[in-house]
């Protein structure tokens, strides 16, 4: 039987044990709750000498839950063509214990490309083998390098020669 929803485990109920047999009991019993995975259940009959038994299989079929960050945009300091980027582990959660954590590619830490988006794809496994992924993207912008002007020595001299003469000018109208 599959398990009951966001439980690790089933109610299940069974017929009783046929055959002359009027005051079986079984353990446990009809309508409990059984946990993933298989329990023996044993019948027993008091006015009978033989007891007989079955198992009860509960599967797990519920995937688990797995929440990624949301989607991550950074800058590069100027004249790096990509960087490392470190992102947060996805959320994780099941009904049943075991399985996880995710796995993601590429994974936090790695160098990314700029003036790109790059999609991060993860993937979990509850210890049923159930598969959850979730999926966000990375972009990393270029900060572009502004050139300075350089002036030549020529050119110092020259914009100093201006000045000079400008300021020669002031002075001799106001003499």
């Amino acid at each position: 039987q599959a398990n009951d929803i966001n439980e690790c485990g089933a109610d299940v109920s069974y017929p009783a044990p046929g055959g002359t047999c009027t005051s079986v009991t079984c353990n446990p019993a009809s309508g409990a709750f059984f946990p993933v995975g298989t329990t023996p259940v044993t019948c027993s009959d008091p006015l009978a000498v033989a007891g007989c038994g079955f198992n009860v299989t509960v599967n797990d079929i519920q995937p688990p839950v797995l929440v990624c960050p949301a989607d991550i945009s950074q800058t590069l300091p100027p004249g790096d063509p990509s960087g490392p980027v470190f992102y947060p582990d996805p959320t994780y959660s099941d009904n049943c214990p075991g399985g996880g954590p995710a796995t993601c590619v590429p994974p936090s830490g790695s160098e990314f490309p700029g003036g790109a988006t790059t999609p991060v794809s993860c993937t979990a496994l509850d210890a049923s083998q159930n598969t959850a992924t979730c999926s966000f993207n990375i972009s990393l912008g270029v900060t572009s390098i502004v050139e300075v002007p350089t002036v030549s020595r020529w050119g110092l001299i020259a914009l100093s020669l201006l000045i000079a003469g400008a300021a020669f000018l002031v002075l001799r109208r106001q003499s």
